[in-house]
């Protein structure tokens, strides 16, 4: 569906760019648009649906560049929130199209070489109409009050065809007859609050950077500018993505491309994001790209569980992310020990692609705590330590191991917390994930995760 969706997006904006008309002295082409939305007023992430017509009504033919559009581009509905604010799309689409066909320099007998643009006909009278089913899919809308929303269109059209001849027709760059943006009607409609019949879930992102060694230096930062989504655990599609894992964290990115995002917020400066959402069960995914290019399929995938969330009620959660001093991106899971507070953040799989790989475990604390960890790894793999120790006094404490691949078992590490707080004694157990590169795997004959995978890839 949401390829579709983003097929339905994409033919918008091109056409979009094509449909213009011929103005003159730089004024608005003669273009009849109109933008409706399905409903005036919606509750909070309830689906925005939006239909948007463009023609040409100018009663002549029109000459309009083919240049426009470049392959990454933003979404082209302009959004202003009850603050006041202009919000745009939060993320890039890939066009999937081929570039359009280069600017061309064409000899002239008085003027010598001229550049000209690829341009294409539109006759009087042609008119495209599009539905969009969700706008939330590339806009953050989630506050409540009076909003509106515009169409704004790149656009440029030229008086003539000077350079004509199969299979693209051109203009001289210089004859522009107009250069700017067709804009449409603007329409007003409103987000309603949360109420008592809605919970709260407060996320903070955070990204914690480990040294090397077994005692690492270790620091964190927020991470700001990315989108969250909180998937129901009631839906379907979340639930039954590729069984038997479910909701885990195997599935992920399979649950963030082929679910659809209808509760979600982005978070600012501070790593901080708000969803308000109805009462239930729920998996918050985030989707980290670490080179923010859409183009590229490198994001890692950070989830959380927050189930029962009632009317009312208010949720803090937690999305973790670990920079190794290899510079691998981990996605990383938390718990929390409570007498003053400790909190432990391990990796949720360590992804292979070689014979050797480094186990990073983060601790910060308010008050005084004592922590030893232990890894015990699959058959075939040997760890450098059995076991690491280390005081967490308020403040942000590493341990690390390197572990070795010899053998055959490709299985989760099990790890035990033997913790000490006030004088008493605590264990927790845990295990990380394995995941094997596309690489490894291929060579291995295994699946990407490897002996518990079940045939998933």
């Amino acid at each position: 569906m949401k390829k579709i969706l983003l097929t339905l997006l994409i033919i918008l904006a091109l056409i979009g760019e094509i449909i213009i008309g011929e103005g003159y002295a730089q004024t608005i082409p003669p273009l009849k648009g109109g933008l409706v939305l399905n409903k005036s007023t919606y509750n909070s992430g309830e689906k925005i649906g939006a239909v948007l017509s463009i023609g040409n009504i100018s009663g002549l033919r029109k000459i309009t560049s083919k240049g426009l559009s470049a392959k990454p581009f933003h979404l082209f509905l302009v959004f202003t929130d009850p603050d006041g604010r202009i919000v745009t799309s939060n993320q890039l689409a890939d066009t999937k199209m081929p570039d359009p066909p280069p600017p061309y320099v064409f000899p002239t007998a008085t003027e010598g070489l001229v550049q000209g643009d690829p341009v294409e006909q539109l006759e009087s009278g042609y008119a495209q109409t599009i539905t969009i089913p969700n706008m939330h899919d590339y806009y953050t809308l989630s506050k409540s009050g009076k909003w509106s929303v515009k169409a704004m269109i790149p656009m440029r059209t030229y008086f003539r065809i000077d350079f004509p001849g199969p299979p693209v027709d051109y203009s001289r760059l210089d004859s522009v007859d107009f250069a700017g943006h067709f804009e449409s009607n603007i329409v007003n409609f409103s987000i309603l609050g949360s109420g008592t019949a809605t919970g709260t879930i407060n996320v903070r992102v955070e990204k914690h950077k480990v040294g090397a060694g077994n005692k690492p230096a270790s620091t964190k930062e927020p991470i700001k500018e990315l989108k969250i989504v909180a998937f129901n655990r009631s839906d379907s599609c979340a639930t039954q993505t590729n069984p038997p894992y479910g909701v885990t964290w195997q599935n992920y990115k399979d649950i963030w491309r082929t679910c659809p995002h209808q509760y979600f917020s982005q978070t600012g400066d501070d790593g901080k994001a708000t969803l308000i959402l109805p009462p239930g069960d729920y998996i918050i995914i985030g989707a980290y790209d670490p080179d923010n290019n859409p183009n590229t399929d490198d994001s890692v995938y950070l989830g959380v569980s927050a189930g029962g969330l009632d009317p009312g009620e208010t949720m803090n959660k937690y999305l973790q992310l670990i920079v190794k001093a290899d510079g691998k991106n981990v996605p990383a899971k938390y718990t929390v020990v409570t007498g003053s507070e400790l909190m432990i953040i391990e990796p949720e799989y360590i992804e292979w692609d070689g014979t050797q790989e480094l186990y990073p475990f983060v601790f910060q604390s308010i008050g005084d705590w004592g922590v030893t960890t232990s890894v015990t790894p699959p058959e075939g793999f040997v760890a450098d330590r059995n076991s690491l120790s280390t005081e967490v006094i308020s403040e942000i404490r590493a341990l690390q191991f390197i572990i070795t691949d010899v053998g055959s078992k490709w299985e989760h590490t099990k790890v035990e917390y033997r913790i000490k707080h006030k004088g008493k004694s605590e264990t927790i157990r845990s295990t990380v994930g394995v995941k094997l590169s596309e690489r490894l795997s291929k060579q291995k004959g295994l699946d990407r995760f490897g002996h518990e995978g079940q045939g998933k890839k």
